[in-house]
């Protein structure tokens, strides 16, 4: 999920449909937890309930030329100790969108659950941080504000 604001209103975005994955697999040494593993969103399945917006949403993230969204879990900074609770732990991903690459921290709340492990996080991140500038509309009358919220939740079989 991504929600964002302009100078008139605030908006959600969620990827709808399937999206690709390759398994993630993590190795664990010298404290840290070495993974591999990646998701790919087509950009054209983010659907922000609005048409004009999609469009330019899309636009922006220049979705003729790159089609996808690919996140790579790169590490854990320790092993997860998996009790019965809850955990917080920080990991880097790879993010690969319009054409440019980019490592970022997040933070992620791992959850033991019936189905198996439940990984949920998000974080802050800009236009800018991809060289991106965010749309506009009517002259400039209507802006994208440049800092946007990305959530996600993903259920992980063991």
């Amino acid at each position: 999920m991504i929600h964002g604001s302009s100078n008139v209103n605030t908006f959600g975005c969620a990827s709808t449909g399937a999206f690709k994955s390759k398994p993630i697999e993590g190795t664990a040494g010298q404290g840290k937890v070495s993974l591999k593993g990646s998701i790919s969103i087509a950009i054209n399945q983010l659907d922000c309930k609005n048409r004009m917006l999609n469009k330019d949403l899309r636009n922006t993230l220049k979705a003729d030329q790159y089609p996808t969204l690919t996140i790579h879990f790169v590490s854990l900074d320790r092993m997860p100790q998996m009790g019965a609770n809850s955990e917080t732990i920080n990991g880097t991903v790879l993010i690969e969108l319009a054409g440019k690459r980019k490592n970022f921290n997040l933070k992620y709340a791992l959850t033991r659950t019936k189905e198996g492990l439940l990984l949920e996080g998000g974080r802050l991140f800009t236009f800018s941080d991809f060289e991106l500038t965010p749309p506009h509309k009517i002259g400039g009358l209507i802006k994208v504000r440049d800092n946007f919220d990305v959530n996600f939740s993903l259920r992980l079989a063991e």
